[in-house]
């Protein structure tokens, strides 16, 4: 790897005291690289010129480089003697201090059970059948809307949809039961109710392998594939869709999680932030499996994120979690705001380094999801029967003659998807949605003012219209009813 070009250390930098360099370099610490924000993060928060800061920016950065490149190097020279948890390590280097002695360890005492409200119902049970086995997992209730069209989804792992048959060919569940708390019920049952149809804390809704999709990277690798590619999607029926909206009120996904993450570490002093992993413990623990339990920290120097590429990211916590809650949700909140920001994926179980790892909701996970959701749904037209629309862009002969003209949609032409058009002249049309602007009405945008109708009074007639008087908005008026008299229609 080749090193940057030698960049010395600022002059006054050992002029300042220790706490004053501690509090410098907090500023900047897993950032990847210097960008116009940070720098003015810098000269706010430090209080420093805007030449120091870029000073400063560059020789911080420049060594980090160096230390890099030397850990690729010693990495490299002890390869044989040190056992590797993942092919690309090195681009999950910040892990390396989640591990250490004062962080929080991921120890499953610290979990608090749940009061579930319609705020927080976003979690469920996922229990599928193929064969004579039944696999519980879980998952995260999401939601979609595009142009006034809503639908629901369940995110979950991968391997909870998803089982090997006799020739270890990666196959998904045929039939699965989805569990979703009613809130009526969750928190007044006793909690010692557990699984089968006598637990009315939940209300059921079955899905079928149709109903599912794995992504392609997990679809292609199975359970060898990275934590940011290890999820799937449940398509819910809309059987559902009036439960859900009485008892879940679904957070919205994160627009930028890294970004999010980023801003909490260098603001943490100023607004508060969390990160809270909850879901149902897995099934080995048979006295918390029905149950939401939640881990928060409220530390943001506790989460890390790793991201594999542009389009996929995973997340790092040292919360309290087990390898059995797979599918658990992650809530990342910052400044008052709470955003569904991933899903728990597993735990890593280096005796020295426990940490939880997520996947994370990326702008490319969300477009994928919302694709699936939304194939095949004929959205909602802004065309309908009544509409006031303005023709354009037809480049015909006969056609272009007609941009610009205005009416109303009277019928639709089914067999060649065109619309019958009224003009304003009373001449009918039928023309392709492509060619009409819906428009708010008939009047000319220009007009400023109404034209006006001439008064009638029961005392004494009306005197001859002066023609010369007449505003071209009157005249108009005019031409158009002696045309309607002329062809004998009513006023």
């Amino acid at each position: 790897m080749a090193l940057p070009e030698q960049v010395p250390e600022p002059s006054w930098w050992n002029t300042l005291n220790e706490s004053v360099q501690n509090n410098l370099i907090s500023l900047v610490v897993g950032q990847e690289r210097p960008n116009e924000e940070l720098k003015q993060t810098v000269i706010v928060e430090a209080g420093i010129a805007e030449p120091e800061a870029e000073e400063f920016l560059k020789w911080y950065f420049a060594t980090q480089v160096e230390k890099k490149s030397d850990a690729v190097k010693t990495e490299s020279e002890e390869k044989n003697k040190k056992k590797k948890i993942y092919n690309d390590e090195v681009k999950y280097d910040p892990l390396t201090n989640l591990g250490s002695e004062e962080k929080v360890r991921l120890d499953p005492d610290h979990r608090k059970s749940v009061k579930i409200e319609k705020e927080n119902n976003q979690f469920v049970i996922l229990e599928g059948k193929h064969g004579d086995g039944i696999d519980v997992g879980m998952g995260v209730l999401a939601k979609f809307e595009k142009e006034g069209v809503v639908k629901y989804c369940v995110i979950t792992p991968g391997f909870c949809v998803t089982y090997k048959n006799s020739k270890k060919a990666l196959k998904t569940t045929e039939v699965i039961r989805i569990r979703i708390p009613k809130l009526s019920t969750y928190n007044k049952r006793p909690k010692a109710a557990r699984s089968g149809r006598t637990d009315f804390r939940f209300e059921c809704f079955m899905a079928s392998n149709d109903d599912v999709v794995l992504y392609p990277y997990f679809s292609h690798f199975g359970e060898k594939c990275q934590a940011c590619f290890n999820f799937a999607i449940i398509k819910i029926t809309e059987d559902a869709y009036s439960f859900i909206e009485e008892n879940c009120a679904i957070r919205p996904i994160a627009e930028d999680t890294e970004k999010i993450v980023n801003r909490a570490k260098i603001f943490k002093e100023e607004k508060q932030s969390a990160l809270e992993v909850c879901g149902y413990p897995g099934v080995d623990e048979h006295s918390k499996s029905y149950e939401v339990f939640s881990h928060t920290i409220t530390n943001a120097d506790d989460v890390e994120t790793g991201m594999d590429t542009e389009e996929h990211g995973a997340l790092y916590y040292s919360n309290s979690c087990t390898a059995g809650q797979a599918g658990s949700g992650i809530i990342f909140s910052y400044d008052n705001v709470s955003y569904l920001a991933g899903m728990h994926i597993e735990v890593d179980f280096n005796p020295k380094e426990d940490y939880g790892i997520g996947c994370m909701f990326t702008k490319n996970v969300r477009n994928w999801i919302e694709n699936q959701l939304f194939d095949g749904v004929v959205l909602p037209s802004h065309f309908k029967v009544g509409a006031f629309v303005e023709l354009y862009g037809l480049k015909s002969a006969k056609g272009q003659a007609l941009n610009g003209l205005r009416g109303s949609i009277v019928s639709k032409k089914q067999k060649n998807t065109r619309w019958g058009i009224k003009l304003v002249d009373d001449r009918e049309v039928a023309i392709k949605e492509d060619n009409l602007l819906i428009i708010k009405s008939l009047e000319d945008e220009n007009e400023t003012t109404e034209p006006e109708k001439p008064k009638e009074s029961d005392d004494e007639e009306a005197g001859p219209i002066d023609m010369d008087n007449l505003s071209d908005n009157q005249k108009r008026w005019l031409d158009d009813v002696m045309h309607r008299k002329a062809a004998g229609k009513k006023m």
